[in-house]
């Protein structure tokens, strides 16, 4: 089971993840990562829209990112 961080960004500042998560596999963690984003934008999804997850691996460097974009569901307009 690897280790991975899962820092959020937003703008230009960079909240680390103090705790390392345990996942199958690179692509576990950004799945996670994706659910997270999609809960947070839940929210107020105009004020999050900047964030960003940075998945890190055990070492911390970044190893894939996830932007609130990529995750956000499309509004139909009848």
């Amino acid at each position: 089971m690897a280790h991975f961080y899962l820092n959020v960004r937003d703008g230009d500042e960079l909240i680390r993840d103090s705790y390392a998560y345990p996942f199958a596999n690179a692509q576990a963690a950004r799945d996670a990562a994706v659910r997270t984003l999609r809960e947070m934008l839940g929210d107020d999804a105009q004020k999050l829209a900047q964030k960003q997850i940075e998945i890190a691996d055990a070492t911390g460097h970044a190893i894939a990112v996830v932007s609130a974009h990529d995750v956000m569901v499309p509004v139909r307009v009848h």
